[in-house]
């Protein structure tokens, strides 16, 4: 067994300071010695096992740049362009589950067909951000609160995103992102004929395959999973909010 399994195991290497690709390869071990049977024993006790595997799977989040190099990647809380106005995150990766990775390349593809593209502002998001935010702006409608129900995207099952041309030019929108008010709504309809049109674009393509829009966030989009997705208490960033300040 590989060290780093090992101490994952035992609690004894929080995910967080494990690299995210070693974290995965660890899950996926873990797996194989349950399947192949082998004991155990000192590592943890056999009925505590199951439950961590289940636990340690769901850490396989995806890369969205590497797993469909089409998306285009805007990650705004990597820069200032943002409501808080200020870099939150180290860099400017996007992650998602797989599952929920695969379902938004799909949707990619439906707007390719329409010679369209899609732009990602927003994916996973570490805890400690979503209490940032929830501390600058307390407003549940466009905010979760992290000490309650959170955000899907520290999940990594949710996404912000909007639609750009063949060239990666977006496409007319509501608002900008991250300007909360009546007009980032889905039923505002005081708009210019295109921009409702692009709006309905790419929520028929989202909704095609599986997503759910947020309805006061038109760039906001959750992807259903199990109540067993919890909340991440690492970030596939590598990073803590003293290592991103």
């Amino acid at each position: 067994m590989k060290p780093i399994t090992k101490a994952l195991l035992n609690g004894a290497l929080p995910a967080d300071r494990a690299p995210f690709t070693e974290v995965r390869l660890a899950a996926e071990e873990a797996k194989r010695i349950l399947k192949q049977g082998i004991r155990i024993q000192s590592l943890v006790d056999a009925e505590l096992l199951p439950p961590l595997i289940e636990r340690m799977t769901q850490i396989q989040e995806w890369h969205l740049a590497e797993h469909d190099p089409k998306l285009v990647l805007d990650m705004k809380y990597a820069t200032e362009d943002n409501f808080l106005g200020r870099v939150l995150y180290p860099d400017d990766r996007a992650f998602l589950l797989a599952e929920v990775a695969d379902a938004l390349s799909a949707a990619r593809r439906r707007l390719e067909k329409l010679d369209l593209g899609l732009k990602v502002y927003d994916a996973f998001r570490p805890t400690w951000v979503q209490q940032e935010m929830w501390k600058a702006f307390p407003n549940p409608e466009f905010v979760a609160d992290p000490d309650g129900d959170s955000s899907n995207h520290c999940k990594g099952t949710a996404v912000d995103c909007w639609v750009v041309d063949r060239w990666g030019r977006e496409l007319a929108k509501p608002t900008g992102f991250d300007q909360f008010g009546k007009e980032a709504r889905r039923d505002y309809m005081d708009l210019p004929i295109d921009v409702l049109k692009h709006r309905a674009i790419v929520e028929d393509a989202l909704r095609c395959e599986g997503f759910q829009p947020l309805a006061s966030e038109f760039w906001h989009y959750d992807f259903p999973l199990p109540d067993s997705v919890v909340i991440r208490s690492y970030s596939p960033y590598g990073a803590t909010e003293q290592d991103a300040a």
